[in-house]
C-alpha cells in the first residue's frame, strides 16, 4: 500500500496500492526436448504463481519421474536460474537422460503364502505393458518394494521374513533390455495360539470373538485398544513364543484392578 487518504465529507478513505510485477519468468530444458506443454504439468511455478527453491526443486523431481517412465532410468536432472539485463529470469532444467532402457520383467521367488500377482502389484516399479510402455524403474522405487513387502509379511505373521533385490542388466542377451529379481526368504509363520487376559476385567463371549486377528502386533492393539480405552488404569502385554507349534501365547496383565468389565 502506497498512501491512504481520510476524505470526511463522505466518511471514506481512498487507498492506493503500489504493485511491482517483478521478472518475467521463462523456463526451458537443456539436454532433452521438452515441450511447453509438458514443462507445464511438470513444473508447478506456473500452478503456484511463485518462484522458490522447493517449487523447483519439486519440478526437478517431476522431469526426472517423467524420464523415467519414458524408459530412461538413469536420467539426472539439475536446475539453476539466472536474471538477465532485461529484467527477465531465466529457468533452465539441465537434463542427462542416459541410455534408455525397457524393464521387460519383474520376477518374484521364494514366496508361498502371497502369489507373484499379489506381490507386483504392491510394487512401484511396473514391467513394460499398457500402462508404462518402457516400464518404471528407480533405485529408490526399488529399496521402497522391498520394505513395502516385508510389510506386507509381517503384517500376516511371518515376523522373520527378508526381502533382497537384484537388478538383471542385457535381460536375454539385449542391453537394453532390464529385469528385477525380487527374492523371499517367509521364514515361520507366527499364529496366535490363544489370549489370557489376568485382572479383574472379564470378556463377555460375543466381545472375546473379535480377538481373532492374524498375528500378535494386530492383537496387542485390538486388545488394548478395546481395554484401554475403558480404563485408566496401566496396562502390560507380553507374548511367550511356543516354539512346536511357532504361535505366540500373547498374555494381558492390568496392574491395577478395575471392577469395570469390556
Amino acid at each position: 500500500m502506497a498512501s491512504r487518504t481520510y476524505r470526511p465529507e463522505h466518511n471514506a478513505v481512498d487507498y492506493v496500492f503500489k504493485a511491482e510485477r517483478g521478472p518475467v519468468v521463462e523456463i526451458a530444458a537443456d539436454g532433452y526436448k521438452l515441450s511447453q506443454h509438458v514443462l507445464r504439468k511438470l513444473v508447478p511455478i506456473y500452478e503456484e504463481g511463485a518462484v522458490d527453491d522447493d517449487l523447483l526443486n519439486e519440478g526437478r523431481r517431476n522431469i526426472q519421474n517423467h524420464l523415467q517412465t519414458l524408459g530412461y532410468f538413469d536420467a539426472a536432472v539439475s536446475v539453476s536460474r539466472r536474471n538477465t539485463a532485461d529484467g527477465r529470469m531465466q529457468i533452465v532444467y539441465t537434463v542427462n537422460p542416459g541410455d534408455r532402457h525397457k524393464l521387460a520383467a519383474i520376477r518374484v521367488s521364494g514366496n508361498r503364502f502371497f502369489s507373484d500377482e499379489q506381490i507386483r502389484s504392491r510394487m512401484q516399479d511396473q514391467a513394460a505393458g499398457r500402462l508404462f510402455s518402457h516400464g518404471r524403474y528407480s533405485e529408490a522405487y526399488l529399496e521402497e518394494d522391498v520394505n513395502g513387502i516385508e510389510r506386507l509379511y509381517r503384517a500376516s505373521g511371518f515376523r522373520q521374513v527378508k526381502v533382497t533385490s537384484k537388478l538383471v542388466e542385457t535381460y536375454r542377451g539385449d542391453p537394453s533390455l532390464l529385469a528385477i529379481d525380487v527374492a523371499v526368504q517367509e521364514g515361520p509363520q507366527t499364529r496366535v495360539a490363544w489370549v489370557r487376559i489376568e485382572g479383574s476385567y472379564t470378556l463377555r463371549r460375543n466381545n472375546s470373538r473379535r480377538f481373532r486377528p492374524r498375528n500378535d502386533r494386530a492383537l496387542t492393539n485390538r486388545v488394548w485398544r478395546t481395554i484401554a480405552t475403558r480404563s485408566s488404569k496401566s496396562i502390560s502385554i507380553t507374548a511367550s513364543p511356543m516354539p512346536p507349534s511357532r504361535s505366540l501365547t500373547p498374555q494381558f496383565r492390568q496392574t491395577t484392578p478395575s471392577p469395570a468389565s469390556v
